[in-house]
């Protein structure tokens, strides 16, 4: 059957949120190491890694696969973090082809029509652009990863259902492969092998196959309580009946993250709706497992996995409140079990007289449906990178080699981190991120010219020194400029100034600054701001041309 008009929209709409993800996630990847990406590096600093400092905890994480992966992108480019960006870029596309591709086998016999429609939908779930710190965020990767991981090992272990043979066998392994994987990931990946055993008895699996998934968890958690909750000396989440209501709502919240962000009660709502359905599927698929499809398996197997991950989330998190469901790195799990309800219950409907003849008018629904979730995926995707050019500023701090505290903090609560890894990675320019220019000689002459700007210099004492904060207008071709001292040094750096030039700023201040940005959008930005060591006046503003020439020069007056 030729695809009709709404399933044409619909994959077009997804398409558009893909295409869209991606070029945000490229836009707003995070230009300087952010929070724990300082411990890692600290950790990647300390010497040679070893089995002790492989499994070393993180927090309440056990993370050495993360940490393989890490120290290989140091050796291969230091602290920029690109290596690590694409791979997780990478395990997002590889959860989002996994999954249409089961989709397409599910209708290979029907439609074109239901293909590209579900097809569409699950795009627009899979890359909708609040995970994106999933992946702009390097110590992030554990998510897009640990997901991976999962959607591998389900997708293996249904496979091996229909398999025979041969390809049974190899199809079990890459499920135990994807499932030890996930375990060495970070902690939620211990409800993979769970999850993996109870599907393979639902499909009535040998004994032994079950064993080996249950011996993989089991081996995994003891691994998990001899290395990290036998060190913990902090209080964990007593079981009490408040505690208790606190983990069921945290748990119901994580299933919502957007809603729950705007609203914690609506998103205790919203995440139990969406709970219930869920649960419901994976009770009827794990009665009848060798009598669904294997996309039912499939997305149950996902679900399973969800379920697992929310029940650790909460038990590790809900102490902390409600808001820690809404964070966006979150949403990697939770837009996956979307996807895989909305399949698993298509997938149920779709074998009903009924649903066919419903099938148009939930196309159009879907439509207008995902032109809104378009719209608040690009306004989320926009504020994503109102985020970057605000750490991009704080960044200024280590790239410039200035102490400023305030902008510090924006990069790591506990700043002296900051400091104690900028002074190791000073020993190693190749792999650093001081600036080339900054030290080195610029003497400032006429034959520069004169640079039309309006700028000044903000005094800011901190710990470590007397620092200066660069703000002001100049009206030029030119993104970078620098901070020469009255000895001709190169003692700061200045840029475009960010969105947001306050070092202390809420999501809600992103998004009410972007708000007015578009609403008073006047073709260009001429605001700069920059960060320098207090050192000698007088103080020159110089400006770079696009081959890092320099090409005018100005006074500035504190």
């Amino acid at each position: 059957m030729t695809p009709d008009r709404p399933s044409r929209l619909l994959i077009v709409l997804g398409a558009i949120v893909a295409v869209t993800f991606v070029l945000f996630a490229v836009w707003a990847r995070f230009p300087v190491p952010y929070r724990d990406d300082w411990d890692w590096l600290a950790s990647t600093l300390a010497g040679p890694l070893d089995l002790a400092r492989l499994f070393q905890p993180h927090n309440e994480h056990l993370i050495p696969l993360a940490r393989l992966l890490y120290a290989w992108q140091y050796r291969l480019e230091g602290a920029a973090g690109q290596l690590t960006f694409w791979i997780a870029l990478a395990s997002q596309a590889g959860i989002v082809a996994l999954i249409l591709r089961e989709v397409y086998v599910r209708w290979e016999d029907a439609a074109s029509t239901t293909r590209l429609a579900l097809a569409g939908i699950s795009l627009a779930l899979l890359c909708f652009a609040w995970q994106l710190q999933s992946v702009v965020f390097v110590a992030a990767i554990l998510f897009p990863v640990v997901q991976l991981a999962a959607v591998l090992g389900v997708a293996a272990a249904v496979r091996a259902g229909d398999a025979e043979g041969w390809r049974r066998t190899c199809w079990l392994g890459a499920s135990l492969i994807a499932s030890v994987a996930a375990v060495l990931t970070t902690t939620n990946g211990l409800a993979l092998p769970v999850s993996l055993a109870l599907v393979a008895v639902a499909m009535r699996e040998s004994r032994w196959v079950v064993t080996l998934h249950l011996a993989t968890a089991v081996l995994g958690g003891v691994a998990f309580y001899l290395l990290v909750l036998a060190r913990m000396t902090g209080p964990g989440v007593a079981l009490s009946a408040e505690s208790s209501g606190a983990v069921l709502s945290y748990f119901a919240a994580f299933f919502a993250p957007f809603v729950t962000y705007f609203d914690n009660l609506a998103g205790v709502a919203v995440g139990a709706v969406l709970v219930v359905p869920g649960l419901a599927l994976v009770v009827r698929v794990l009665a009848n497992g060798r009598r669904v499809t294997r996309l039912d398996r499939f997305v149950v197997g996902l679900m399973l996995f969800a379920f697992g991950t929310a029940i650790l989330a909460a038990l590790g998190r809900a102490s902390f409140g409600i808001d820690q469901a809404a964070q966006s790195r979150y949403a990697t799990y939770t837009q996956v079990y979307w996807a895989a309800l909305l399949l698993g219950l298509v997938s149920l409907l779709d074998r009903g007289r009924r649903a066919t003849r419903m099938a148009p008018a939930l196309q159009w629904c879907s439509v207008i449906a995902m032109s809104a979730l378009l719209v608040v995926h690009i306004a989320s995707g926009l504020v994503w990178l109102a985020k970057t050019d605000h750490i991009a500023a704080a960044g200024l701090t280590v790239r410039a080699d200035v102490p400023d505290e305030a902008w510090l903090t924006v990069l790591h609560p506990y700043t002296s981190v900051v400091w104690q890894v900028q002074e190791q990675l000073r020993a190693d320019p190749g792999r650093g991120l001081v600036d080339p220019w900054i030290g080195r000689r610029l003497p400032v002459d006429g034959s520069m010219g004169s640079c039309d700007a309006t700028l000044t210099l903000v005094r800011v004492d901190n710990p470590r020194g007397q620092t200066w904060r660069v703000s002001g207008t100049f009206e030029h071709t030119s993104t970078r400029a620098l901070i020469v001292d009255g000895d001709d040094g190169v003692v700061g750096l200045v840029e475009r100034a960010p969105l947001v030039e306050s070092p202390e700023a809420p999501r809600a201040v992103f998004v009410a600054a972007l708000r007015q940005e578009i609403t008073h959008w006047t073709g260009g930005d001429t605001r700069w701001f920059g960060l320098a060591r207090a050192t000698r006046s007088p103080y020159r503003f110089v400006a770079l041309g696009e081959l890092g020439e320099p090409v005018c020069a100005v006074v500035i007056v504190p």
